[in-house]
């Protein structure tokens, strides 16, 4: 998805922002979901990314809830980090 859409490509042209904040937000919820379904399987390592998404609490709700898509509020701040899983070498 983010090399069909380029949003840093999108980014540079002003008449684009609604558009990239779309695709990043789509990005984002995408994480978003993936972090919850690994919670049980791998808690440390998505407890770890999910703290990246600016606080929001990341184990309120069941399940279904905290994956439906819109479960990440829009304009959620995500806080940059080192790779949760480095690059194999």
């Amino acid at each position: 998805y983010i090399d069909v859409t380029e949003p840093f490509k999108l980014a540079k042209d002003s008449q684009q922002q609604e558009r990239v904040g779309t695709v990043l937000n789509t990005c984002a919820q995408a994480t978003w979901i993936t972090l919850q379904m690994l919670l049980p399987f791998m808690p440390e390592l998505a407890a770890q990314g999910l703290d990246r998404f600016g606080g929001q609490d990341a184990v309120s709700g069941n399940l279904l809830e905290r994956t439906a898509w819109g479960a990440l509020a829009p304009g959620a701040a995500v806080t940059k980090g080192t790779p949760l899983i480095p690059r194999k070498q």
